[in-house]
C-alpha cells in the first residue's frame, strides 16, 4: 500500500545566522522518508549550506519556485 507522505515548509530565515545549516541538517533520510519538505529562502545560500554540511555522495531533489 502506497504511504502518503506529509508536506512541511520551512523558512531558511537569516542568511548569515544557522538556520541555513539547521534546515541541510533536516533533509535526512530519516525525515524526507516521511514527508516532503518545501525550503523558502534564496536558492544559493541554501546550495552553499549544503556544500558545507552535507556528504559528498548525498543528492538532493531540488526544485525552484519564483
Amino acid at each position: 500500500m502506497a504511504q502518503n507522505k506529509i508536506n512541511i515548509a520551512v523558512l531558511l530565515g537569516d542568511p548569515s545566522g544557522i538556520g541555513p545549516e539547521l534546515v541541510s541538517k533536516l533533509l535526512s533520510e530519516e525525515i524526507t522518508n516521511k514527508a516532503n519538505v518545501i525550503i523558502i529562502g534564496e536558492k544559493n545560500i541554501f546550495e552553499l549550506s549544503l556544500i558545507h554540511i552535507s556528504e559528498p555522495t548525498r543528492r538532493y531533489a531540488i526544485s525552484y519556485a519564483v
